[in-house]
Parts: structure tokens; sequence; C-alpha cells
């Protein structure tokens, strides 16, 4: 990988995990302690700005340590796992005392303390308390902390990350790029007992035919969103309103001024990856396939995520934002994005959600990423050249924003190499695939790329059966070619089983609603439970107050939210049962919302659009193909009632669930959820007598 001026990147970071066999190196593996050390402080170097073809200076918090690049501070190390291993974590808070903690007056959820931190290991299935993932715990100024983080023998191998996560200051660290890519890599073979299939690792699956892995790229969206300010204190901005820092100027991050509607776009920052603005991702292979972990970890943006064929194979992307900020509106800069990078979208192919194999391999040519979400997808570029990773406009209540975007051109990708890939073995077998967005959505075509889809198809194809056949049991390599063949299924390497309709009759159903009020005062972020019980409501536009709908006012969602309030941090506001399966519906009266809880996954049953339409059987949703997927973070759109269900296993204490606009959890936008043990009759106890 490059940045902008063609000056090589190193993959330290977060570049490829290679080896030249999917199990376990011998010092590795179930038993063995992982150690990092990580430095909180604040470090300055530069961020490239396309908007002034130049470098700014920037001065921000971030995580350092043994295995950072000083190329890119703002991202933090790779960490690798297997399970079975014990992950040590120790935190050192370097950052100055901080005043705000001491003159503050408001409350809980009025952001302050912006130098104490913790840390949060996002989508791991492990325990929530003590020193564990416990993010009701504050790591202040001059202190350290070691975090024990026991991976389980039977978790799922997958991407995962880590950020902080101390209540009032998370949207302002992890802005900061103070976040990273966590791995957990996984040997599991799929295995049949007595007619059982127990579930591998899709790790097993994804190598060529000398059973060498094949290339793993982890690539980390973050959103920076760093600011200069004048003499007054103000943010610095042209007379258009867009942020701009002087020669001389630093840019920080240090009030919550720089987050809420419009900010990110006011701002003209752009979203980097694994720490780099407007990288070219070099050494890719013609045919080859690889195993692409795409990471959200911004705070401030929704990223539809393309690939085209770029026009010109001597492009260079500076040349282009000198055209790009030229625009005057954001069709113009669409213009210009298809100027350069044309043609149908290559179709992406993607194999795990969060972190967690899906039944089912999804074709999509647009993959849409919400703040927290993590997609593996298989990528594989059929011809030599250049082509553009591609940020595509979105519709406005599709997005965090509620805003239509313009085209961003994220990336170069330079295809240039022969095949690296020990070729798929000779077959006459083909795979029926199950059709994709682009095929459903009836977008036009041309004979091109008609072509190169088909052979992406059966690139992919012929791949995943070469992979299948390493495996001894020939019930199993029978199991999984039949799968592949049938559709791209992947049966025998999802984690979990499905919630039955059994398991959740009889237990209580959860409901949540997501909603923003306005005053004078300023806006209350609040989560609630929804009231299904009337079928239209309206929303008060001054107040944003929600009531059922008596005079034909405009109906913004099939559901109203009751008891809704602000984060308590003495409240624990969800207590559930361990050992038990729920449903829950989670809505949204006022803009999109990322639900994001901690522990235990959910998986997707539906989800309605505000007139009660199910969604996720239509290519032009960003939910298509979701039913049935398993996930730890879900956008609940403004208006739709999605519906989910999740066993509380192994794990008891507490912990919480929350916005993951980051700023809006800060503010209140969170709740407190504890599991707990159940007496003889089903009954919770959260009290113990001595």
């Amino acid at each position: 990988m490059t940045d902008p001026s063609g000056e090589p990147l190193s993959s330290a970071s977060t570049g490829a995990f290679q080896s030249k066999t999917y199990k376990h190196p011998e010092n590795r593996g179930p038993g063995h302690q992982i150690y990092y050390n990580l430095s909180v402080q604040y470090t300055e170097s530069q961020l490239y700005n396309p908007l002034t073809n130049l470098p700014d200076t920037v001065k921000l918090r971030s995580l350092v340590g043994s295995k950072s690049n000083e190329k890119t501070p703002f991202v933090g190390p790779k960490v690798d796992l297997w399970p079975g291993e014990t992950f040590r974590l120790t935190l050192d808070n370097n950052l100055p005392d901080d005043e705000s903690c001491y003159s503050h007056t408001g409350g809980v959820d009025d952001p302050h303390c912006f130098n104490g931190t913790n840390m949060h290991t996002h989508g791991l299935w492990i325990s929530p308390t003590g020193n564990s993932d416990n993010v009701l715990l504050k790591i202040d100024p001059g202190a350290s902390f070691e975090y024990e983080y026991n991976i389980p023998f039977d978790h799922p191998a997958g991407t995962f990350w880590y950020h902080p996560h101390l209540h009032g200051s998370t949207a302002l660290q992890v802005s900061s790029g103070m976040s990273g890519p966590l791995i957990i890599h996984g040997d599991r073979v799929p295995r049949f007992e007595n007619n059982t299939l127990n579930a591998g690792d899709i790790d097993t699956l994804l190598t060529d035919s000398n059973e060498t892995p094949l290339q793993e790229r982890v690539l980390m969206f973050e959103q920076i969103a760093y600011a200069c300010r004048n003499q007054e204190g103000k943010i610095e901005t042209d007379p258009n309103g867009q942020w701009k820092c002087k020669p001389g100027q630093v840019g920080q991050i240090e009030k919550y001024d720089q987050f809420g509607p419009g900010t990110w776009q006011n701002s003209k920052r752009y979203t980097s990856i694994n720490g780099t603005v407007l990288p070219t991702i070099k050494d890719i292979a013609v045919g080859d396939v690889e195993r692409w972990r795409f990471i959200h970890a911004g705070v401030r943006d929704t990223i539809g995520l393309q690939f085209k064929k770029a026009k010109l194979n001597n492009l260079k992307l500076r040349k282009v934002y000198e055209e790009f900020n030229k625009a005057k509106n954001a069709d113009e800069k669409n213009e210009i994005v298809e100027k350069y990078c044309s043609g149908a979208p290559l179709n992406q192919y993607i194999i795990a959600s969060d972190g967690l194999t899906r039944k089912q391999v999804s074709t999509q040519y647009k993959t849409v990423f919400q703040p927290g979400y993590r997609e593996d997808v298989l990528m594989t570029f059929p011809e030599k050249g250049l082509y553009c990773m591609v940020d595509t406009h979105t519709n406005g209540l599709d997005t965090i924003n509620k805003e239509k975007s313009s085209d961003q051109i994220l990336a170069l990708i330079d295809v240039n190499k022969a095949t690296q890939q020990t070729q798929p073995l000779p077959t006459n077998d083909k795979c029926q695939m199950a059709p994709n967005a682009i095929q459903v959505s009836n977008t036009k075509l041309s004979k091109s790329d008609k072509k190169v889809l088909a052979k992406q198809n059966e690139t992919i194809c012929s791949t995943l059966l070469t992979g299948a056949q390493k495996y001894s049991q020939e019930k199993v390599r029978t199991h999984v070619v039949d799968d592949i063949k049938n559709g791209l299924m992947l049966t025998a390497f999802v984690p979990h089983k499905d919630v039955s309709d059994s398991e959740v009759r009889g237990q209580q159903e959860q409901t949540l609603g997501f909603n923003i009020l306005r005053s004078s005062g300023g806006n209350a972020f609040h989560i609630g439970n929804l009231d299904l019980n009337t079928t239209t409501y309206h929303r008060d536009l001054d107040t944003g107050e929600i009531t059922p709908d008596k005079d034909g006012n405009t109906v913004i969602a099939p559901y109203g939210i009751v008891n809704g309030k602000a984060y308590a941090a003495d409240v624990v506001d969800r207590k559930l049962p361990l050992g038990k399966a729920q449903e829950w519906k989670l809505g949204s009266v006022y803009e999109g919302h990322p639900f994001h809880i901690h522990v235990n996954p959910f998986q997707i049953v539906s989800i309605q659009d505000e007139h009660g339409k199910e969604v996720t059987g239509d290519p032009k949703s960003q939910y298509y193909g979701y039913k049935g997927v398993w996930r730890d973070t879900i956008f609940v759109r403004q208006g739709y009632l999605i519906t989910m269900r999740t066993r509380y296993e192994r794990y008891i204490g507490e912990f919480v669930l929350h916005c993951h606009i980051l700023d809006h959890e800060d503010q209140g936008m969170m709740e407190n959820v504890g599991i707990y043990l159940t007496n003889g009759k089903g009954q919770i106890v959260t009290d113990a007598h001595h």
C-alpha cells in the first residue's frame, strides 16, 4: 500500500496476515498468552488533505505500541488471536490530566473528561466484567491497567476490532483514530459426528490446491474529523463554511462541536483506510481470489462501497481531486467520479458479517457500511489495470446523516501481477449461482461487463470447490462441495445455530426504540420501548414528540416510543436471563441509528419498512440478503421495524447497548444491560445473600 505521493506504507499495523498454512503455529493456540502494551498519548503527525492537495499537521490522541506504524499513527496495531488464547493488553494512559473532569457541572450525558479512557473488544464473545471486556471502568491519566481477555475454545473465527468506550469521550477518541483490527483465526475443520454436522472455520476452506491460505487484507475505514481553531476558539472555515487549516495551524479534536449533523460533510475530510487518506493498494494479481476484511471504525458517515475499473491506467488521484474540489454540488462530483471510474461495478462476494460466517455467500455490487459494521469479502479482479474503490452516493434515509452524499474515490487498486495462487483443480463442476443484486435490479449491462462478472463468478466457484477437496472426511467433503454448487452455500461454517421458535416461545419480548427530542436547551438522545399497539404516529416538528396520528399528519413510523430517556449510569435498564433466548423488535422514530449490543450477537428474523413490507429480498435495499444473518450491529432506519433473536449464553454481568453514532452514545443514547442467573422458578436473581 502507498500513500497519495506514492511512498510505500508498511503493512505492520494492518497489513495482510500471511501464513503457509491455515493451522495455528506451534507457539500459538489454546493455552498461550499474548501480550500487548499500548500507550494512550498525543501524537503529532500529518494527514493528507485532498482539498488542498497538501498534508495537514495534526495533534491527536493515539494508541502507540511496539507494533505501531510511525507513518500511520492514527490507527491501532492489528491483533491476531486464536481460540483458547488469553490476550493481555496493558493500557498506559499517558495523556495529561484533564481539567474538564473537575470543572464539569453538567450531567453524565454531557461529554467531558476527554483524557480518561478504557477499551472495548467490539464483537468478541467474552466476559463483560472484571478486567475483561468491561466498559464500565475508567483509566485516568497517569494510570495503567492490564486487561485479560480469555478467548474461549469455541469462539468463532472472524473479523473484530477494538476501541475506547468511556462514556462521554468515546466519539472524540475513536474519531482520533484510537482503534485497531482484532482478528480471530481458526483451523477447525467441519466434521460429522453421529450424523450431526459440527461447523468448522471458514479459514480452512479459503486455500488453494496446495492448502496455502488465500491472501488476506484488512482494510479499516476511519473518519478523523480534525479541525483548526481561530483565536476565539471557533472552527476555522472558508466562506463556504468548509473547514480549513491555515499554514502553521495544527488540527485537533478537542470539542464536541466537531460532531453532529452535517459536521463531517462541512469538514471536507476524507475517510482514511488503515490510517492513510487516498492510498493505492498494490501487489494484487490478476484473477487471484483474496479475502478482504473491511471494518467501519468511523463515527460520522455511511459508506456505500463499490469497485469500478479506472479509465486511465496512469490515473493520479491528486489530479482527480483538483477537479473534484471545483465541483459545485453532489451531482457534479458524481459526474467527475464517473468520468474516471466507469463501467458496471464488480461483484463483491460477502462470506461473513460482523465476524460471523454467513449461511450463503451474498453476491453484491454495492455493500453499505454503517459505523461498527464488518464485512469479509472475497474479491477477484479479472483484468489487469487500475480499479477505483468508490464510496458511492446513498439515499439520505439510508445514512446516519440523513443526507444524500456524493460519490468519492477512497483508494486506487493496482492489479499488476501474474497470478500467485496454485491454479484450481481441473473440474467440469459449475456452481448454480444465486441471483446477485445487480442482476435482480435489472441494471443494463454491456457484453463486456457481463463477461467480467461471469469470469468473477467462475473464479470464485472454482476456488471454493478446490478448497473443499482438502477435507479428509468424505461426508464433509461431499456436503461442502454440494453446498458450493448449490448457490455458494456455506452451511458447514456457520458458528451459531438458528434461534428457533420454540426457544423464544414463552419468553419476554424486548422492544427498543431510538428518538431525539429537541428543545431550546439542546437535543436529548433517548432510548425507550416501542409502542406497537397504535398503527401510525407523527412527530411534532418543533419538539420532536411522538404521538398517535389522529389528524392526518405525516406518518413516520408504525409505532411510537414510550418510557424514553437518556442514559443513567446507576440504572440497569434490561435484566436478561442466562441460558435463555428472546426476540427483540427495534425501531427509530427520528433519523437512523446503528444498534450495537455487547457480548452476544443476534440473528435477523425480518426487516420491514414503514409500510410493513419485508425488504431483505429487495436488491436495492441495504438489507438485501440479511434474513437469517448474524450480527452485533444493525442500522435501524427511521420507521423500519427490525425483528431479531439472541441467546444469553455463558456470561453473566452488566454491559451496554447503544447507538454506534458515538457522539449520540456519549450524549445519552445508551442503556445498561445485565445478564443474570435465574432461580428454580425461572425468575432472575440479581442479589446474593452472605
